[in-house]
């Protein structure tokens, strides 16, 4: 990552840690540079591992992998982005007015919400992003020991980046 040759001038770097078709996961992120607002897909990794939020601009995570049922979005956008969308930008991916009505601009999706609910309940009972991070870290360490050891499996992904 350290070679990676960024544009000086975009507007913005997308970045996803956790590619799951192939199961490459990035667990370092790369410092982009403090004037490089950085758009991160937390979704396959949102509440498995900590993050360090201040290290983004926008850090959005579908529900559908790790949180509730496919249909919720959560989003967490650096203060300073609100209010800089595009005029062409559809209300509803202009943070600053769902930010302005509490996430409340149109009728959420109150399944979605209420089985979310359930998870974060759950998850703080159960020690947390923190106590996940560690449980995940020891099932991933057994399902790639039985895969790696294994004369039937194959696996193309280096130990340094499973996912």
């Amino acid at each position: 990552m350290s070679e990676w040759q960024l544009s000086d001038n975009a507007a913005y770097m997308h970045y996803c840690p956790n590619e799951t078709i192939d199961g490459i996961a990035i667990d370092e992120t790369p410092d982009f540079g403090k004037d490089v607002v950085v758009a991160a897909d937390f979704s396959s990794t949102i509440l498995s591992r900590p993050i360090d939020v201040s290290r983004y601009g926008v850090i959005y995570a579908g529900a559908q992998k790790n949180i509730g049922p496919a249909g919720l979005t959560i989003v967490i956008v650096r203060e300073d982005l609100l209010g800089k969308a595009n005029i062409a930008c559809p209300s509803i991916l202009d943070y600053s007015i769902l930010n302005d009505n509490d996430s409340m601009f149109n009728t959420p999706p109150t399944f979605a919400w209420y089985l979310s609910g359930l998870v974060f309940k759950w998850l703080k009972a159960n020690g947390g992003v923190a106590a996940m991070d560690k449980i995940n870290q020891q099932k991933a360490e057994l399902l790639y020991g039985v895969i790696d050891n294994s004369d039937f499996y194959r696996n193309d992904v280096a130990k340094a980046t499973h996912a």
